[in-house]
């Protein structure tokens, strides 16, 4: 206060000289003295005339300084709507030389931060006669302000443990999540020393301390007990160095690692259950084939022209072939030529004969005897593989189909998660946003009533005869800028109405997406699901497209809502993702005498013949690997045809891509059996 009391006891002095100074040397003062300033220096005389702006106002406003001595408004006008009331208030008020921080924009069009200061100026005789302002740019300050706040927000939102200690142990600081229940384990208090420093923890614990002591980071796991249940706390210790090298603070990272590695545990157990299944599976295949090659096998001795010299009766089961007939035969009368060469060359391989529809394994050696031209006699045995290569396929198929069915689980339970959280979130958000809106509306009602007020008292005192008294409310009621602040009221009043209805209907939409009360079939409007997913995509759609609709006539179809919002779902984000940059989405229902119709149309980049052959299959996805399950497109198919309904889709690169669903209108006898 005293120093604020000796300013205004000098500042007369400062007036009448610079009053008494000559207009040239005076501006050479005000520019000795702002020439190397970081402060934009103003003075207003009595009139709110700009009398002096120091230059550097180009750089910090980007304005010359004649332009704001030819426009007096034009410093009123660069300030931001939403300051411009502190800004007036604090001009004005008795203890204007305290800072405010208010927004200006530039002529570049940028906002910046300003710390504003406006000292009034009294003359001799202790009339105010102006004022002189300041303005210093703070933006950087703002902005270092912001990141230090995101910073702590996150450090505080780490779903991990942090701690910082000093080189001692004491804890200097602990974020949110080290005092949950996943850091619970290590029985820290803040502001107390950290246990893991205690002699215990440094016997079990043998290998932290000369790691930290040699500036290196730790990283190790503990067991701990915590309500009589042992847990699994994963540490990263870190030590913080100075200039100096030496161990200033040391940075904990805690998490709790129990659920990982019990699952680790769990997918050994079932590793090693699985691997005791197939050496099970392997040993039973090698003994039926050891049987099999006893009872069943084709086997014949061979000489070196290809005459059967002998063959066993497995010929006559699966050929049909007397024995006797083929015995000094050609083993090609029975057999393929392009096979019977093979037969000449030690080795083994399979073949399928299409002749009795079999496949054959087999295997040629060297007999230990020659015949009598002293030829090399073979040993060719045939071992019927059909079984083998049918039980192949059908293995194939059965672990595709459980690979399918397995993915689609884990898909629908997936939705069914989002929907008990979407549902939980409307429920939440419906019942504030209600009474927010009524109490709006209210509000609304009175702000008209007070307007009417207002006018009513001004009109009766203009009545009563009294002008002066009706010229200084008049005068009152200008200053305050109460007819403005009426109607921006008004203003704010049905802008928050309108963002609380726009609030209602997005819950709605959650509401309507979830449906997890309502998962059977029930007659819906194909539209309000259209609707819902729409609502439920916006966020992926609403950067790159533009929405247009075109719905028609459309009327309630026998279905799983829950189930359609799905598929709709899946056809708005593959088609958002479809667009690069900007593009359009076009939605259209219709429907004829036995089918609902709805399209899902984009102008993005389509895809190629062979690409849409394949969209339906199970797995198949043109995405990057970890961008894509390639499940969408074939869950969507299975739910379409689930509901007896068609999906289609046509497009081309570059041209695009529609989606056609066809929806019954009548509900199958099985859909009606299961109908409230």
């Amino acid at each position: 206060m005293a120093s604020s009391s000796r300013e205004s006891q000098s500042l007369p002095l400062v007036l009448d000289e610079l009053e008494n100074m000559p207009e040239q040397q005076r501006d050479l003062l005000f520019r000795s003295v702002n020439r190397f300033g970081r402060e934009v220096v103003c003075w207003f005389d009595s009139e709110e005339n700009i009398r002096y702006i120091s230059p550097n106002c180009l750089k910090l406003f980007g304005w010359e300084m004649e332009q704001f001595l030819d426009q007096p408004q034009l410093l009123e006008q660069m300030i931001h709507p939403d300051d411009r009331l502190l800004w007036e208030h604090h001009q004005t008020h008795p203890a204007g030389h305290q800072d405010v921080e208010i927004r200006i924009q530039t002529s570049g069009g940028t906002l910046e931060w300003m710390e504003y200061r406006c000292l009034p100026l009294v003359d001799k005789h202790g009339q105010r006669c102006g004022r002189i302002a300041t303005f210093l740019n703070i933006s950087r300050r703002h902005e270092a302000q912001y990141r230090t706040q995101a910073l702590a927000l996150a450090l505080e939102q780490s779903p991990t443990g942090i701690v910082v200690t000093d080189n001692d142990g004491n804890v200097l600081y602990a974020n949110e999540a080290f005092h949950g229940v996943q850091c619970r384990t290590l029985g820290v208090i803040q502001g107390r020393k950290l246990t893991l420093f205690s002699q215990e923890y440094r016997e079990q614990l043998p290998d932290l301390w000369p790691c930290l002591d040699a500036g290196q980071t730790w990283k190790g796991e503990k067991v701990c007990s915590s309500e009589g249940q042992e847990r699994v706390v994963e540490l990263v210790v870190t030590p913080v160095l100075d200039q100096q090298n030496e161990v200033t603070h040391i940075l904990f990272l805690i998490q709790d690692v129990t659920r990982q590695r019990q699952d680790q545990q769990l997918l050994h157990q079932q590793h090693e259950q699985l691997r005791q299944l197939f050496d099970e599976v392997e040993k039973i295949s090698r003994e039926w084939a050891l049987s099999f090659d006893s009872i069943d096998d084709i086997m014949f001795l061979m000489d070196g022209a290809g005459h059967i010299q002998r063959i066993n009766q497995a010929v006559e089961r699966h050929y049909g072939e007397a024995t006797k007939k083929l015995t000094g035969a050609s083993v090609t009368d029975f057999l393929p030529e392009d096979v019977t060469r093979q037969f000449f060359d030690h080795g083994q391989g399979e073949f399928y004969d299409d002749q009795i529809e079999k496949w054959f394994s087999w295997q040629a050696f060297d007999f230990l005897e020659k015949d009598e031209k002293n030829q090399d006699i073979r040993v060719v045995t045939l071992h019927d593989v059909t079984a083998r290569h049918q039980l192949a396929e059908q293995l194939e198929k059965s672990y595709e189909s459980q690979k399918k069915a397995q993915s689609q689980l884990v898909q629908q339970e997936k939705m069914a998660s989002i929907g008990q959280l979407a549902a939980g979130v409307a429920h939440e958000i419906n019942n504030p946003v209600g009474f927010i809106h009524s109490n709006l509306n209210t509000l609304g009602k009175y702000l008209k009533r007070f307007t009417a007020y207002v006018d009513s008292l001004e009109q009766i005192i203009h009545q009563s005869g009294h002008d002066d008294l009706f010229q200084q409310a008049k005068d009152c009621r200008k200053s305050s800028n109460v007819d403005y602040l009426l109607e921006d009221t008004a203003d704010l009043i049905e802008e928050s109405i309108e963002g609380t209805t726009r609030v209602s209907v997005i819950v709605k939409n959650l509401k309507s997406f979830s449906r997890v009360d309502d998962a059977g079939l029930h007659w819906t409007d194909l539209r309000d699901c259209l609707e819902a997913s729409l609502s439920i995509a916006w966020n992926e759609i609403k950067y790159n497209c533009r929405i247009e609709k075109e719905y028609g006539e459309l009327p309630q179809v026998f279905c799983n809502p829950q189930q359609l919002n799905q598929v709709l779902l899946n056809l708005l984000v593959n088609a958002a993702q479809a667009i690069e940059q900007h593009g359009v989405i076009h939605l259209k229902t219709w429907a004829d005498e036995q089918w609902a119709h709805i399209t899902v149309n984009d102008n993005g980049c389509g895809m190629s013949d062979d690409v849409r052959s394949r969209i339906f299959d199970p797995f198949f996805t043109t995405k990057k690997v970890g961008e894509g399950t390639g499940l969408g497109l074939s869950i969507c198919y299975d739910i379409i045809t689930k509901h007896h309904g068609l999906i289609s889709v046509k497009s081309a690169p570059g041209k695009g891509t529609e989606f056609h669903l066809k929806l019954p209108l009548k509900p199958t006898e099985e859909s009606e059996s299961v109908a409230p």
